[in-house]
Formats: C-alpha cells, structure tokens, sequence
C-alpha cells in the first residue's frame, strides 16, 4: 500500500534510478514524484481554473472584497439591532434626563393620553398632585419620577403604567413631567409633599415654559405624528 502512494523503488532496484553525478561521495537518485503529491497538485490547478471562470469570467462567485463589504455590512446591521435592542431597555437604574423636542413631544402625547386625567391638561394637578410645582410625594427626580410612573403607588390612584407603556414611552413621559417644573399653570392644586432638592430633579436644561406651552398647545393629531 505504502509502496503504491510513494512508487519507491525497492533497495535492490535503486541500482537502475541511480544518477550519474555526485558531491563529495553522495549519490542521488531518481525517483518520481509520489502519486498524492501529483494529485494534489492537479487538483489545485483545477481547482484555480474553476475559480478563475466562476469568479472573475461568469462572476457567478463574488469577489473577495465584495464578500468582505457584505460580511462588514452584516456586521453592522447586527450591531444595529443590537444597540436598538439595548436602548429599550430602560429602567430606573440607566433612565436618562433627555430634553429633545422628539423626546418631549412623545413624552407629551403620552401624557395627554393617559396622565392628563387625574394631573390636568397642564400638569396643574387634579385628583393627582400639582406637577409644576417644586414639591413632590414620591421624589421629583427623573430616576424617582420613572419608577413611580413604572410601579405606581400602592393604595393611591397612582396605577403601575409598565404593562401599559414601554420602557421608552415612560422614560418620554417622565422627562415630559419634569419639563413641567416652573410653567405656573392657571389654577394649579395646591402643593403636596416635600420641596425636592435632589441633582436630579431639575427641569432639562434647555426646557422651557415656552416650549412645554407650545407642546401642550398642539393639536393631538400633530403630537401623535411627533411621537412616531
């Protein structure tokens, strides 16, 4: 078997593959290439040609730089969907304080639609507390505010919104809350709990009574398409 894959010869037959020339008392003889190594051979040469019509004659095949951008591409669409996947993943520990008119606009539809009820048209306060006031119940701070409106307040009318709303829509609607700090809304309900004085529970930075007005002010239609 040995002997069929290499075609030595044997020890007695070398005397007929024997060379001529020598170096220095050393002989050479000369033996044909093993039959695997031929075929290996071969088969790379087909397997060049093959390449060489698929890829860069028929182009049935891609490139190798156009495998590599589709496979960089994919590559990014994976991470893509996975930041998207983690930025919805919002909770009281990484609820950020965001002041963007999309964020705000969102966060006020939502209000409109579910908080308005009890806390006013203008966050004025209702059956539930004055918003726009410096004092709070439960903490007026985004991470406190969040967590109320995701857990609610047990025997209070303060209902828990997490399996109505998504992590995102309340994190919206939380920072919409805080947006109200300072509009002095007509009539407002007077103050209940404590004044808050946490880091966190000032109103954004660039927020304004003008533009929680101007947010209040629009029709609902207009709010529902800024929330999209």
């Amino acid at each position: 078997m040995l002997a069929a894959l290499t075609r030595r010869k044997s020890m007695e037959e070398e005397k007929d593959i024997l060379m001529h020339h020598e170096y220095d008392g050393i002989r050479e003889l000369d033996n044909v290439l093993p039959p695997w190594w031929l075929w290996l051979f071969y088969g790379t040469v087909i397997w060049g040609v093959i390449y060489l019509v698929n890829v860069h004659v028929i182009g049935v095949w891609p490139e190798q730089a156009e495998e590599y951008r589709a496979e960089i591409a994919q590559a990014q669409a994976d991470i893509d969907a996975y930041l998207s996947a983690q930025a919805s993943q919002v909770d009281e520990r990484n609820v950020a304080l965001l002041s963007d008119a999309a964020t705000l606009a969102s966060g006020g539809a939502l209000y409109k639609q579910n908080c308005a009820t009890c806390h006013g048209q203008l966050g004025e306060g209702i059956a539930g507390p004055n918003l726009t006031d410096a004092y709070w119940l439960h903490g007026g701070g985004i991470k406190e505010v969040f967590t109320t409106i995701k857990y609610g307040v047990s025997g209070k009318a303060m209902k828990a919104w997490n399996t109505d709303l998504k992590p995102t829509e309340m994190q919206a609607v939380a920072n919409f809350v805080l947006s109200l700090q300072g509009t002095n809304p007509p009539n407002p309900k007077a103050p209940e709990g404590e004044p808050w004085k946490g880091a966190t529970g000032t109103t954004p930075a660039d927020s304004s009574a003008k533009s929680t007005s101007d947010t209040l002010a629009m029709p609902a239609d207009t709010m529902r398409l800024a929330s999209k």
